[in-house]
């Protein structure tokens, strides 16, 4: 299963869209998380990215998301100078 349908799955049995710790623990239970850890299938490097990616962010997470996009920009331009 990929990690798209796994987190559809636990999103279906929550009722809800699951947080990044939800999500760590569904896929710690599942024994999904030692198999993927170390490759570019896991969602939680980046879990607002996986989910921008499937149009899952709400407002306020694409508002922390630009935020965070920004201060990478600005840290990148001090290393510059």
């Amino acid at each position: 299963m990929r990690t798209y349908g796994i987190y559809q799955k636990l999103k279906r049995e929550l009722g809800r869209k699951p947080n990044r710790v939800e999500m760590f623990d569904y896929l710690m239970k599942e024994r999904i998380y030692p198999k993927i850890k170390n490759t570019k299938y896991n969602p939680l490097r980046d879990y607002l990215g996986f989910l921008d990616n499937y149009n899952e962010l709400s407002e306020e997470e694409k508002e922390v998301k630009e935020k965070e996009k920004q201060k990478v920009k600005e840290e990148e331009q001090e290393e510059k100078q």
